[in-house]
């Protein structure tokens, strides 16, 4: 984890502000897999640690939940139900450990498929197999950024890509179903391009972008394997954008999604007697490793990133003279707008804990006597030295 901050010094209608901001890594450590199993009955999400083991039913009820997505912190998992009086599905979110379950849409149609903005401000769904939805985290502000014009639209999947910039979706484009490609398009829905040429009875579907941005991996079929003169050919493909497409595994290897490490890749597989999680390497020296191993239909894989420890700010508020301030009150505000005080110790201390890395804090200090900057704090780590100085 890179610790090093860059500082600079602002002037904002006479008041001095000091920005710190903390290099945020690219990737980060494998955590636990969530995905979908009917092992008791109907679907519902589970959880498992990387090596499968600690199999964990997250959802319990006579629902269909499925399409869990960690996000990128791994604090929460999005994921879809049709838990409600009306049956249609509608995407919930959850914490990790599977509490504090909530409905984020209400929507006549059918909603699918959740995928994180990589800030985790937003989710992006599939409505209806043919729209492209976008919602705030909490639920709020829900709207429409792409409509298929397709005359059978058929949008089964789409995922962010790393840098927050683009969505990789599957579209079935041909009015008798016989292909369908991937496409990416700005997060406005605009610049609709796509990257794959499928031919007649070829088959691009499940795109998931790799966590430096340079791959998609995607689930390839070709011909019809219902009728015993077509040859069906499938396999698990990697795009390296710019460069082309390359199979990683043959069968019918389905919806990948990447260790957050880059490292692996994670998919279920319909080849065996029901599906299974299994795990790859991109180096072709691993073979694919059997997760789950139930007799149950287990898909929907999703990595999550481990999530980090809660961090702690703290420091000493002081005169000129190195005199600690008593009573000073230390206000700390997150990019939500809460605001959480304390007041400093005898000598000038001052601590918050529970603070989550990669979010913006703004912490101040108010006395009677004496005035202080500001500072802006984007962290990684915990910090003891945050200091403030008061001028009279």
């Amino acid at each position: 984890m890179n610790n090093i901050l860059r500082s600079r010094i602002m002037n904002l209608g006479g008041f001095l502000l000091l920005a710190v901001v903390a290099a945020l890594p690219t990737s980060g450590q494998n955590g636990k897999i969530a995905y979908t199993s009917d092992r008791d009955g109907n679907p519902e999400i589970y959880v498992m640690n990387a090596d499968g083991s600690n199999q964990t039913r997250l959802t319990n009820g006579q629902a269909g939940d499925s399409d869990p997505a960690f996000s990128p912190d791994g604090t929460k998992i999005a994921f879809t139900s049709d838990r409600h009086a009306s049956g249609n599905k509608e995407i919930y979110v959850m914490n990790a450990d599977g509490s504090n379950q909530t409905r984020l849409t209400n929507s006549p149609g059918n909603n699918h498929c959740p995928a994180w903005s990589p800030d985790g401000e937003r989710i992006a769904y599939i409505n209806e197999y043919k729209m492209i939805n976008v919602i705030n985290s909490d639920g709020s502000r829900q709207k429409t950024i792409f409509q298929s014009t397709a005359p059978y639209p058929d949008l089964l999947s789409l995922d962010w890509s790393p840098d927050g910039a683009k969505i990789a979706f599957d579209q079935d484009i041909d009015p008798y179903g016989s292909f369908e490609d991937i496409f990416t398009m700005n997060t406005d829905g605009s610049d609709v391009i796509p990257i794959t040429s499928a031919g007649d009875l070829e088959w691009f579907d499940f795109p998931a972008w790799s966590p430096d941005g340079s791959t998609i991996a995607l689930t390839y079929s070709a011909g019809l394997d219902f009728f015993p003169y077509f040859q069906s050919v499938n396999g698990l493909d990697l795009i390296k954008l710019g460069y082309g497409r390359q199979r990683l595994l043959n069968g019918r290897r389905s919806r990948p999604d990447w260790a957050p490490d880059g490292t692996k890749i994670v998919f279920d597989d319909s080849f065996t007697s029901a599906g299974d999680i299994f795990v790859a390497g991109l180096d072709g020296l691993m073979a694919p490793v059997n997760l789950t191993n139930s007799s149950a239909n287990d898909f929907d894989p999703s990595w999550g990133v481990l999530p980090a420890a809660s961090l702690s700010v703290a420091g000493r508020v002081t005169t000129t003279a190195d005199v600690g301030l008593r009573n000073a009150t230390v206000s700390i505000t997150d990019s939500a707008g809460i605001i959480l005080s304390v007041m400093t110790s005898s000598l000038g201390f001052y601590a918050f804990d529970n603070v989550h890395p990669g979010e913006e804090y703004t912490i101040s200090v108010s006395s009677k006597r004496y005035r202080f900057a500001s500072r802006i704090l984007q962290i990684n780590a915990s910090l003891t030295n945050v200091d403030f100085v008061g001028l009279e």
